[in-house]
């Protein structure tokens, strides 16, 4: 676990709570899809319609970390700013040959555990302008 642990970054710069860089704690992270969009034009005059494929540059990433670790300390005190905007870096390298990681604007930090007896805490970053795997 903690081999899995040293293959996983998430590096935010909030402007008030600082950065995570070299924080230790990230049990997993996950990213959630980024839908293919589409965008239909009106009829032209010969009968056709132009069709704009566009990837949805937001997306959330779910960040499941140990209870009481610095990256929690770090998130959880980002909560008490929630209408701080930031950046967010993330990587994972837990799969050999496969690097999966991205970047964007931080724009909201929500917890979804709320049971304090458990030994993690998951996160959820919702992030605009995103690039990345």
């Amino acid at each position: 676990m903690s081999m899995d642990m040293e293959k996983l970054s998430l590096t935010i710069i909030h402007p008030i709570i600082g950065s995570t860089a070299g924080m230790q704690g990230i049990v997993n992270i996950e990213r959630n899809f980024i839908e293919d969009k589409s965008s239909w034009r009106a009829r032209a005059v010969d009968g056709l319609r132009i069709v704009k494929k566009f990837k949805d540059p937001n997306c959330d990433i779910v960040v499941t970390t140990l209870r009481g670790s610095d990256i929690d300390y770090a998130l959880n005190r980002a909560l008490l700013y929630p209408k701080t905007v930031g950046s967010c870096t993330w990587t994972d390298e837990r799969i050999e040959g496969k690097y999966k990681g991205g970047t964007g604007v931080l724009e909201s930090i929500d917890e979804t555990t709320t049971n304090t007896t458990d030994e993690n805490a998951v996160y959820t970053l919702r992030l605009t302008n995103y690039t990345g795997s």
